[in-house]
């Protein structure tokens, strides 16, 4: 399994755009779970990514601290798995890499074949993005 960049973005923003938070009938504010199933059934995903690139990175990502899941299974193997929601960490990472011309000119910086861990590339997607930002607003 390999996780790119792509991946991991695609991924993540699929997740957030079906996260959905409410108030229940009891006046409670909750996260409304969804299975993994409904990200790697995705059709904008399924296109372009295998299935199993999906559930692996879905791990991962709840690895990585980006998302919070509920799982269950046993010796490797996973039976279930609800997405909770996205982390703060989730968050930060994809306002830095969510807008399309910023991720085509930072993936173009970046180089094709490129690999970095994602702790990194959230790290350098942050610092561009202030750069970005700062040239958009003419500090620079």
């Amino acid at each position: 399994m390999d996780l790119t960049m792509d991946i991991i973005r695609d991924v993540l923003i699929c997740i957030k755009n079906n996260c959905e938070f409410c108030t229940d009938e009891k006046g409670h504010f909750r996260a409304s779970t969804i299975n993994w199933k409904v990200i790697y059934e995705n059709e904008m995903l399924d296109s372009k990514y295998d299935i199993d690139d999906i559930k692996y990175c879905i791990l991962k990502l709840d690895e990585g601290g980006l998302i919070r899941t509920s799982k269950a299974g046993t010796n490797n193997r996973v039976f279930m798995l609800d997405i909770n929601d996205v982390t703060w960490e989730g968050h930060e990472f994809l306002k830095n890499v969510e807008d399309d011309s910023f991720w085509n000119m930072f993936k173009s910086k970046m180089g094709e074949g490129v690999k970095f861990s994602v702790s990194v590339l959230a790290k350098l997607s942050a610092e561009a993005a202030f750069e970005y930002a700062k040239s958009k607003l003419g500090i620079i």
